[in-house]
């Protein structure tokens, strides 16, 4: 299927399930149908650097991340300064790095809320020596943000999420853009 599937969706119903709520500090391998899917680890989610909102416990905080596909902003060429980081951090041999134009993102998954976030909700750091800040509005519908467009880190959406066809994936070997589904 043409889609992306958050770790709550993937693990449901596997012996991992009862993980969502604790640091992953290993990949998660798990098969959907014929397929070997990697769940990455959450290494650099370092709760030292999160300061939560009232309310909010780490185990809350995994709960919502693990249920989220996320999207770097970016443009034709690549992500933003954030997805750049992380690629460069976190890209090997077992990683996919795909494309997709966010207004036939959108198109594709009608109803479904795009939330924008500030930060690297999985990578915090500390600035200035001061905690990342975490809690119900580090998830914002896209349609209440409040702040620039240039302040976006990170953009997901909640449980799964379809692909456009025009969605393509990245050949390390030719060094090019190719079409994930169908032929361009």
């Amino acid at each position: 299927m043409q889609r992306l599937d958050s770790p709550a969706v993937l693990l449901k119903g596997t012996t991992y399930e009862h993980r969502l709520n604790s640091r992953r500090m290993e990949d998660v391998v798990t098969h959907l149908n014929e397929f070997e899917v990697i769940i990455r680890n959450q290494i650099p989610l370092n709760p030292s650097f999160l300061e939560f909102a009232e309310g909010w416990s780490f185990a809350d905080y995994l709960v919502e991340l693990n249920s989220r596909v996320f999207f770097w902003p970016g443009d034709w060429d690549g992500p933003n300064g954030y997805g750049q980081r992380h690629r460069a951090s976190r890209f090997n041999a077992s990683s996919v790095l795909l494309r997709a134009r966010l207004k036939e993102v959108l198109v594709g998954n009608p109803g479904a809320v795009l939330f924008l976030s500030r930060f690297n909700t999985g990578a915090p750091r500390l600035y200035f020596g001061r905690r990342s800040p975490r809690g119900p509005d580090t998830f914002i519908p896209a349609e209440d943000w409040p702040y620039a467009p240039s302040r976006v880190a990170e953009a997901s959406f909640a449980g799964s999420v379809k692909l456009p066809e025009s969605t393509e994936v990245y050949d390390l070997t030719a060094r090019s853009w190719k079409r994930v589904f169908g032929d361009a």
